[in-house]
């Protein structure tokens, strides 16, 4: 087999996780096969695990391959012998729900100033259940602004450990601490519908 030539150079296999009752009551997790795909995988950060049983590091990678629709939170990719789990906010709605309710608009980096709209807040508003900021718990979104006079237009998952799950430029999908300068910027917090409150 030759080498592949381009930007998607990295060969990983796609697992989907299914669960199914065991022999005494619980529940055993396996994986699926869902293919191997090309792709590009850049490192784009580090954070502490603190959990029990965790490793000493939470290492995030950025993965790009051609596109698919059937990809969901919750899937793992194997890429050279390690196990990496794929989050973010699309990829949890999906996996709760199905297809997104809306599509969302073209990205660039000035796409919530040059609309002048409360549009991420908007959407928000439709589709999740609004909640007063200091009760947000785990699983649930938080939306930032950047400055007192802009548009919300950064979203976030709270995590566990006061840590957010968040994409934003040149650092992909990464886990990092709710630090004050997060804080200072949170707008709005929301549930997903239908969901048990933390814990459940």
């Amino acid at each position: 087999m030759t080498e592949r030539i381009g930007p998607l150079r990295e060969r990983v296999s796609l697992q989907s996780p299914q669960r199914s009752a065991d022999d005494i009551g619980g529940a055993a997790l396996s994986w699926n096969d869902e293919g191997d795909v090309w792709a590009a995988v850049t490192a784009a950060g580090a954070a502490q695990g603190v959990a029990y049983d965790a490793a000493p590091a939470i290492s995030s990678f950025s993965l790009t391959i051609n596109r698919r629709t059937d990809l969901r939170a919750g899937w793992r990719v194997i890429w050279r012998a390690r196990s990496l789990r794929i989050v973010g906010v699309r990829g949890v709605w999906r996996a709760l729900y199905g297809a997104e309710p809306e599509m969302a608009p073209a990205y660039t980096p000035d796409w919530a100033e040059r609309h002048g709209a409360e549009m991420l807040l908007a959407a928000a508003q439709r589709h999740l259940v609004a909640i007063d900021v200091s009760q947000a718990a785990p699983g649930d979104v938080l939306l930032f602004r950047m400055d007192a006079q802009s548009p919300a237009k950064h979203v976030a998952l709270l995590d566990e450990d006061q840590r957010l799950i968040h994409a934003y430029w040149g650092r992909a999908v990464v886990r990092s601490r709710f630090a004050p300068w997060w804080r200072a910027r949170l707008a709005a917090a929301f549930s997903f519908p239908g969901v048990e409150p933390w814990p459940s």
